[in-house]
């Protein structure tokens, strides 16, 4: 097993972690103590952070790949009840559909008094903290873009 440090990537506190790695795949994940951060310490999030891929079966204790993990994206149609797997590409082109038609089925040119506004109250964006600023830069300019004014972070 060699054990490789890396970061936690849940949020922008920066935690260190030891990733245990045997034969390419990841078998553990703990706070790295050494780490100036978390120093060995890591919230419920980063300590879980290993689940999302592996689990510990409970009736023989063997490391296992974790059969919950969602690993493509997924649909819910209108009316329907099961989630269906989908293409990257579909999904990209359904957000982006969705986006569209919102954006043209709600946007204000002008105001009541004829002031020109441009935008629509429809969409939001809410940025997240494991994202580098110059991502969430990039993501503010494409809603601003839009005509979009409600846009938090929820780095706090």
């Amino acid at each position: 097993t060699e054990e490789r440090t890396t970061i936690c990537c849940y949020c922008a506190c920066g935690c260190g972690m030891l990733a245990s790695v045997r034969d390419g795949e990841l078998v553990h994940v703990e706070g790295d103590p050494d780490h100036f951060v978390g120093e060995g310490g890591l919230c419920p999030k980063g300590a879980s952070e290993f689940q999302a891929e592996y689990i510990v079966n409970p009736e023989n204790g063997k490391l296992e790949e974790n059969p919950a993990r969602v690993t493509s994206p997924k649909v819910r149609r209108p009316g329907g009840t099961d989630w269906e797997d989908i293409s990257w590409d579909d999904a990209i082109s359904e957000i982006a559909r969705h986006m569209k038609d919102t954006r043209d089925a709600t946007f204000q040119e002008k105001n009541d008094d004829g002031v020109t506004i441009n935008r629509t109250e429809a969409i939001g964006c809410l940025g997240g903290s494991s994202m580098p600023i110059e991502e969430e830069y990039l993501i503010v300019k494409l809603f601003r873009e839009l005509g979009t004014l409600t846009m938090d972070n929820q780095a706090r």
